[in-house]
């Protein structure tokens, strides 16, 4: 993500789901009305609007729990990066 004109990585549940919701309410806000609850349309497309990561994971190093990406969804990164559509 990008802070202050810096790239960093910095990520989790508590950073995405704030900016989800800010894209959410930018999209409602473009077309007028609510998206409501959009996973069935986020998984019906099976990953097509994104962009898939398949290296890395969010395994911790204090306990070495977590999960690693891979091809199409997992656990670590969902569908992935959502393409600019």
């Amino acid at each position: 993500m990008v802070v202050d004109g810096q790239a960093l990585v910095y990520g989790g549940t508590s950073a995405v789901a704030p900016l989800m919701a800010g894209l959410i309410a930018l999209c409602n806000q473009r077309n007028g009305n609510r998206a409501g609850f959009i996973n069935p349309k986020l998984y019906a497309n099976k990953g097509q609007n994104c962009r898939d990561i398949t290296s890395g994971n969010n395994i911790t190093t204090k306990n070495h729990l977590g999960y690693k990406a891979g091809s199409g969804w997992d656990a670590c990164t969902g569908w992935g990066v959502m393409n600019n559509i």
